[in-house]
């Protein structure tokens, strides 16, 4: 029995029928890479970019959902963009994670806060990551370059990122 259910996951992930969304361990390695940095004492702006990387992946999921399901009305995007950002971001507020002193910087005049400001950036980095994997692909014949390319492609500008941010951090 353990078996075939492990190969009925293998399959669903590596040969799906038709798949609008980065693949599921995109999601799972932003998730992890977000565990992670908050354990090791990471600075909250690297933090930000995954979680960023993170919710994008579940927007592009859910709305593969709603296409499957064939769910469609105006402003579907807008309002499954709305509702995952605020599902994160309202109960980070309450809990006074956003905009504390420790976690804010000032540039240009202003505060800003550094997990808000990661997660723009993240999601900016992590959408265009995710998009020139499918430009890629269109331009190969609809197929990738080399394995796992779906996985790397959204990553990678968030790697890039976070190495960036801790030095500039540091």
């Amino acid at each position: 029995m353990k078996a075939k259910i492990l190969k009925i996951i293998f399959l669903f992930l590596f040969f799906p029928k038709k798949i609008f969304a980065v693949c599921p361990l995109c999601t799972i390695a932003a998730a992890g890479g977000l565990a992670l940095a908050k354990k090791w004492g990471i600075d909250e702006l690297i933090v930000g970019l995954w979680i960023g990387g993170l919710l994008l992946s579940l927007v592009y999921w859910a709305e593969d959902f709603f296409e499957k399901k064939k769910i469609k009305f105006k402003g579907r995007f807008f309002f499954n963009t709305l509702f995952w950002y605020f599902l994160t971001f309202f109960p980070l507020y309450l809990g006074s994670f956003l905009f504390a002193p420790e976690s804010t910087f000032f540039f240009l005049g202003m505060f800003w806060d550094k997990i808000l400001v990661g997660s723009v950036v993240g999601s900016f980095a992590f959408l265009a990551g995710a998009e020139s994997y499918f430009w890629m692909k269109e331009k190969h014949g609809s197929h990738a370059y080399f394995p796992f390319q779906k996985v790397v492609m959204p990553l990678f500008p968030l790697i890039v990122l976070s190495i960036l941010f801790y030095f500039l951090t540091k």
